[in-house]
């Protein structure tokens, strides 16, 4: 044991002693190659110019990086300089992140519009000195309130930018429903929801309330016959559904099968539910309800 124990310690020694020089500095002990190590480890070597090109720069600024990250790592680490470097990063991580991820939200991927930096560094420093140049109906919008309130001005941005990009696809359903409307057994209910019968129900089969649970299989499809979701048989509350099965499948019996037709705001609306669903789609559904399940008992 004790020779192994001393083989393992020669050739250790060698690692340290046959390293030689690396640039300006020379490897002489075992710290020395701990260090040097841990530089090895940590570089992002072959990967640096993917890595840069992610954060936002380019594969062709190798050198620039490596001056900065030179320059980092000689920077004093008194509190100034550590709160200046704190603050040139949270800068560009809040530029590249932050405000880049909204600006793709209110202008679409790709758009070469982007939010304002300067009025975005205003509210952010107006914030730090404890004041508000944003007055609205006479009231001055605190942090809190613009917190509580951008992303739902957001949101109808994204609304609006959404109904110029999908009117075709809002009026291709328009269009799909009214001739559906006209076709030989299609139904139609409250709202525009229409209904083709695949198979009658049992009879003196139960009707499901909002209040129930139901089993069913279904399979829904864009209005172009495209799959997006299916189940052999799944039980959920009728009341977490979207508003067109609400209104059709209170009309349905159990052994039912039916093919339904839902307009796209009885559906998933301006928002959709992407990639799958388009804003503003209008939905097929093929409905199999098996049973109507009680609601579960209040303790």
């Amino acid at each position: 044991m004790k020779k192994i124990i001393l083989m393992a310690a020669v050739a250790a020694g060698a690692l340290f002693t046959a390293c030689d020089k690396t640039g300006n500095v020379t490897i002489k002990t075992d710290v020395d190659t701990i260090a040097y190590e841990l530089g090895m480890a940590a570089s992002p070597a072959d990967m640096l110019p993917t890595f840069l090109v992610r954060m936002g720069s380019d594969s062709a600024s190798v050198a620039e990086y490596l001056k900065g990250f030179k320059e980092g790592l000689a920077l004093s680490d008194d509190a100034k300089s550590v709160a200046y470097e704190l603050g040139k990063q949270h800068g560009m991580q809040t530029k590249q992140q932050m405000i880049a991820n909204v600006s793709e939200q209110i202008f679409g991927e790709g758009a070469e519009e982007t939010l304002d930096v300067q009025l975005f560094l205003a509210g952010f420093l107006d914030m730090i000195e404890g004041k508000s140049r944003l007055v609205v109906d006479s009231v001055e919008i605190t942090q809190q309130m613009a917190q509580m309130e951008l992303q739902q001005r957001v949101q109808d941005k994204m609304n609006e930018r959404a109904r110029v990009e999908y009117a075709p696809n809002k009026q291709a359903g328009e269009e799909f429903l009214a001739a559906k409307a006209k076709e030989e057994g299609v139904v139609a209910l409250s709202n525009g929801v229409l209904y083709k019968v695949i198979k009658e129900g049992k009879k003196n089969g139960k009707k499901p309330a909002l209040t129930d649970k139901i089993k069913v299989a279904y399979k829904g499809m864009t209005i172009d016959g495209e799959e997006f979701d299916s189940s052999e048989s799944v039980e959920f509350p009728l009341a977490s559904m979207i508003e067109g099965w609400k209104i059709a499948i209170p009309e349905m019996t159990e052994g039912s099968k039916w093919e339904i037709y839902i307009p796209q705001e009885l559906a998933y609306g301006e928002r959709g539910s992407m990639p799958s669903i388009k804003p503003f789609s209008a939905l097929v559904f093929e409905v199999e309800l098996f049973n109507v399940v009680a609601p579960a008992a209040k303790k």
